[in-house]
């Protein structure tokens, strides 16, 4: 249904239209009435309307007035004015702002309700035109899409190839060079973020690509796995050069998101443009080796690889030393380490190489930790499902910088049980908390004293004295008030207020459920 607003200042007028209307029969819906230009403005704004029947001469604003307003804040509203007054030049002016008809007074109903039809019949054609307008953008993109994205494939037809030509014949071009670009971290991000906040951001990231790549005038092509395929004609390398830099830094301070970009290597014909292309898609693949949000050209020799087996030998070697620090709990140790595995993994020759060599690390971790009847899932509390963040990580760089985060919550954790060091830590942070039991201390104190996390030592009390730290606070306060209460000369207001109780009726239910006696009885008593 469409909804319509009612203007007008004279109530028996709006009552009128209100009651003979058939309104439901037209497909319409009555969704408000005012009685002045100002009232209908607020509700213009506020409500999704189609159609506003105004009288024209109202107090203050005129009907033509809300309509010259409305026209400039939603063009799409169609009115019908109404009127007392037979003045053509009223029309003109009605007719100026697109009203759709115009009815004199008193109201003939059948001209009203013709007027509400041709208002109804219009805005279904403008709604249908836009919509076929939808519909042919989205196909004219899907048909050029598919276009470019032929062309790079080496799959276009003569025809197209020379359109192309004729099209950038004019740019003194020499070679053409094909680029592939892809949007960084973009499964990892995601689970990050909430899934609309995320599609949002994506959303805002390949819309700048898309701008900023048309106003170039670069034919590209939407791929999978959030990449984009560009045709550059090409004057010289530092030019295409420069511009794929000052795209990646665009991306980079517009968006969520970094860009890599793949780039082949020139060609003089369209006709071999596929080799570039496919050169372009090998580069980017190097993304794992060579870092993210930069250009990647293509290189004949790209890595100087190794056999797998032989880098299994030498990280053999590495992870005894990689473990043994771990038992030690030499984080400088682990840190040198990691950074020697990192550079055993750029020798590997693909992603899943690398993937398939940190799932074998895992490995190797958890046969050390089994030696000290422990498990790495247990000890940093995973499921299965948690390793699949592995196949997320794009460069070697966050993957080792990940892997390395993980050996050192491996060696803290282990030699805390392996040293019982929790319940020596405990010790020394209950002692602390009696020596200073009256400076109000926090736990955000006494973890910035014993250089821990509050949500770490929080953890780590709880679990050595089975209670929560602010339970076993309140405890030991109220059983300082009541050794301060042996004392008859120490006032039980004096003896509350030291140990940080404001509240005396609070103190008093405190106390008493702690001991079982309010602290008045307790002072008689002793």
């Amino acid at each position: 249904m469409l909804n319509v607003l009612i203007v007008d200042d004279q109530p028996l007028e709006i009552m009128g239209m209100r009651t003979f209307v058939p309104w439901e029969k037209l497909n319409l819906k009555l969704v408000a009435e005012a009685n002045d230009g100002f009232t209908a403005l607020d509700y213009i704004n506020e409500l999704p309307l189609d159609i506003v029947i105004s009288d024209i001469k109202m107090p203050i604003m005129s009907g033509l007035e809300l309509a010259r307003r409305t026209k400039l804040i939603k063009p799409s509203i169609i009115f019908i004015m109404i009127s007392g007054y037979e003045d053509f030049e009223y029309a003109k002016k009605a007719i100026q702002f697109g009203v759709e008809g115009y009815i004199l007074k008193p109201i003939d109903y059948n001209e009203l309700l013709e007027a509400l039809g041709n208002a109804v019949q219009r805005i279904a054609r403008e709604r249908d035109f836009t919509q076929l307008k939808t519909q042919w953008s989205t196909s004219e993109h899907i048909v050029k899409n598919n276009a470019v994205k032929q062309l790079l494939e080496g799959d276009s037809d003569l025809v197209y190839r020379y359109e192309i030509m004729n099209r950038f014949s004019d740019q003194d071009a020499v070679n053409w060079r094909a680029a592939v670009l892809e949007l960084d971290d973009v499964d990892r991000r995601l689970n990050m973020l909430d899934s609309d906040e995320h599609h949002q951001l994506l959303k805002e990231a390949l819309s700048y690509l898309t701008t900023m790549l048309q106003k170039d005038n670069y034919l590209f092509a939407e791929l999978e796995n959030k990449r984009l395929g560009i045709l550059i004609p090409e004057k010289s390398y530092e030019e295409t050069l420069e511009w794929i830099e000052n795209l990646i830094q665009g991306v980079n301070q517009n968006s969520a998101f970094t860009i890599t970009v793949g780039l082949g290597t020139p060609v003089n014909h369209l006709d071999v443009i596929k080799k570039s292309y496919s050169e372009a898609t090998q580069a980017l693949g190097q993304k794992m080796f060579n870092g993210k949000g930069r250009v990647l050209p293509f290189a004949s020799s790209q890595l100087n690889l190794e056999s797998s087996q032989q880098i299994l030998g030498d990280a053999d070697g590495l992870l005894s030393q990689l473990f043994n620090a771990i038992q030690n709990y030499q984080l400088v140790d682990i840190y040198d380490i990691m950074e020697q595995l990192g550079n055993l993994i750029l020798k590997l020759e693909s992603r899943n190489s690398v993937y398939h060599f940190t799932i074998y690390v895992l490995g190797k971790a958890n046969d050390f930790l089994h030696e000290k009847n422990e498990d790495v899932y247990n000890l940093l509390q995973w499921d299965f499902h948690h390793l699949d963040i592995i196949y997320q990580f794009e460069t070697v760089q966050d993957l080792r910088d990940w892997l390395r985060k993980k050996m050192f919550e491996i060696s803290e954790l282990l030699q805390n049980k392996l040293a019982k060091r929790n319940k020596k830590l405990i010790e020394k942070v209950e002692l602390y908390i009696l020596e200073h039991l009256e400076e109000g201390i926090t736990l955000k104190d006494l973890a910035k004293h014993f250089l821990y996390s509050p949500n770490h030592l929080g953890q780590l009390f709880k679990e050595e004295t089975s209670m929560h730290f602010s339970d076993y606070m309140l405890n030991q306060r109220l059983d300082r008030v009541k050794q301060l209460l042996d004392d008859p000369t120490m006032k039980i207001y004096e003896a509350a207020d030291r140990l940080g109780f404001k509240n005396m009726t609070h103190f008093y239910r405190l106390f008493k459920k702690r001991f079982n006696i309010s602290p008045g009885d307790y002072r008689k008593k002793g």
